[in-house]
């Protein structure tokens, strides 16, 4: 009996941890689908709005999985639900979303801007500074733990910028945490513009 609990236990498990998996296939699918706009496009929100319909509908009986939601129970109501929580997990870790919404929300003031920026400052990485350059502003480059190369800049002063200000090769090892927003420049070389990671603070 025991046997048989544990092998039903085994097939939850995995069964769980695939939904999830193909949950996160479908939020990576809705950012990517997102990165690919212009915010500066006169019909962005559409743009977006059409990106997550898309998702969506193709991984609707995922979302249910991950919700835990019967589909043959789904109705007008449970639909606006999940597609709310999709966007709330979408605004934890796709960067052009949160820019997105941080945009609409300044612009028209009918979301939670709060909200929105509350997500906005859990953006952080663990890693190390490895090279500083002037270029068209203070660019940071930053070597994740994870290996992944990463360029932020600075335009304001904030906690800990004397790190940035004294960096030198001799002491690029340093572990540190960067925390940053995503801000839409407008770009002269480009003529348009483009998203930069923000340094808002850095702790040791």
């Amino acid at each position: 009996m025991k046997f048989i609990t544990l092998i039903f236990l085994i097939i939850e498990v995995q069964f769980s941890l695939s939904a999830q998996k193909e949950y996160q296939n479908a939020l990576d699918e809705s950012c990517g689908c997102v990165e690919k706009i212009n915010l500066e496009d006169t019909d962005a929100q559409e743009q977006v709005q059409a990106c997550l319909e898309k998702t969506m509908i193709k991984n609707f009986e995922h979302l249910a999985e991950h919700f835990k939601v019967n589909m043959n129970e789904i109705d007008e109501q449970k639909g606006y639900e999940i597609g709310l929580k999709f966007g709330e997990d979408l605004l934890k870790n796709c960067e052009a979303f949160i820019a997105f919404s941080m945009k609409v929300a300044k612009e028209s003031g009918d979301l939670d801007y709060d909200k929105i920026k509350a997500n906005q400052d859990k953006l952080f990485y663990h890693g190390r500074i490895y090279k500083i350059e002037k270029k068209c502003f203070l660019t940071v480059s930053f070597l994740t733990g994870s290996g992944e190369q990463i360029n932020f800049i600075v335009l304001n002063d904030f906690p800990n910028s004397d790190t940035v200000l004294n960096f030198t090769e001799e002491n690029n090892n340093t572990p540190l945490t960067i925390f940053y927003n995503i801000e839409s420049i407008y770009s002269t070389e480009l003529n348009t513009f483009v998203q930069y990671k923000v340094i808002t603070k850095i702790e040791h």
